[in-house]
């Protein structure tokens, strides 16, 4: 996300709102503020990074992590589903031939 503020300084001081999105199931996130001053004689720049974490149990997170590990856990069912098939059939195949013999 990317947004520009100027503003003119009247009183001596300058307050800039932040504004920060985070995913809802995101945990962490980086930012890059970059403030620059210029005056009519010289420009400073200054710039820093800020990290903002989201704590892992809070409502947003825990829904991002319970559907992920809810579809993973779809997934391994299906997955030992198709293998008892298998299973079954192979052991009725197996008793076929058996009893041919």
């Amino acid at each position: 996300m990317k947004s520009s503020l100027t503003a003119e300084n009247k009183k001596g001081l300058i307050r800039i709102p932040l504004s920060f999105f985070i995913a809802k199931d995101e945990i962490n996130t980086t930012a890059e503020i970059k403030i620059i001053v210029k005056t009519p004689i010289d420009t400073t720049e200054r710039s820093t990074s800020i990290s903002i974490f989201q704590d892992v149990t809070g409502k947003f997170a825990r829904e991002g992590s319970a559907s992920r590990e809810s579809t993973k856990k779809n997934a391994l069912i299906a997955v030992l589903c198709v293998l008892t098939v298998l299973t079954v059939i192979v052991a009725i195949v197996v008793v076929i031939l058996w009893l041919r013999k």
